[in-house]
């Protein structure tokens, strides 16, 4: 559904990217002050009789800084316009830039938790490369890699256990209760750590995410 009125968009932010850093409602940011990044993109098709397809666009990115403040930018059709794509691809272009400028301060966040407590966490899970396990933080429960099967969707991982049960599967796909690892925060790190510390990738990226690297700094 369309929302009433436009919120936290380029006009309204002066959101604007240089070689330094970024602008957002008349505050700099450098690019070494960006701890974790968020982009989402949709593309709604609104299909008339006889007439044919009309496209309507829209893009939200999240930037976390140190210093806590909250930054987005969004995009989106109102009920009484529609976003530009020009305004829509600027946005993800300046979004490019900073998550590539970004990366080494992102990435070295975990690496560094690798390096002083064997462990690295994400989205409410610890990743342990050493002992090849990952952890459930909420529910305490941990899984060897060679016991599950991780299925990738655009925005988070499923983990199905390879021994389940047919009954508590059948009980878990009733209720709609999958056991994810959400990937909209950082995911080019996270799938960069994936492949380095597990050797853990899939034949294609979604074009949904940033792209992973195949080597740490």
């Amino acid at each position: 559904m369309a929302a009433l009125t436009k919120k936290n968009t380029l006009k309204q932010t002066g959101f604007e990217v240089n070689n330094l850093g970024f602008k957002y409602r008349d505050k700099y940011y450098k690019f070494d002050d960006v701890i974790g990044v968020k982009i989402l993109r949709h593309v709604l098709e609104h299909k008339v009789i006889l007439v044919g397809s009309e496209f309507h666009y829209s893009i939200s990115i999240m930037i976390l800084v140190k210093s806590g403040d909250h930054i987005q930018v969004t995009e989106q059709p109102t009920w009484l316009s529609n976003s530009k794509i020009s305004s829509v691809e600027h946005i993800e272009n300046q979004f490019s830039i900073i998550a590539q400028k970004s990366w080494n301060n992102r990435i070295s966040k975990y690496t560094e938790q690798v390096k002083s407590t064997g462990y690295y966490e994400y989205d409410g899970w610890r990743f342990y490369p050493k002992q090849r396990q990952i952890k459930h933080l909420a529910k305490g429960k941990i899984y060897d890699l060679n016991s599950i099967t991780l299925l990738k969707t655009p925005t988070y991982i499923v983990v199905e256990e390879k021994n389940e049960g047919i009954g508590s599967k059948f009980i878990r796909n009733m209720i709609g209760k999958e056991i994810a690892i959400g990937t909209l925060v950082d995911p080019d790190v996270f799938f960069t750590l994936l492949k380095h510390f597990f050797n853990l990738s899939w034949a294609s990226s979604d074009d949904s995410q940033l792209e992973s690297r195949t080597t740490l700094p």
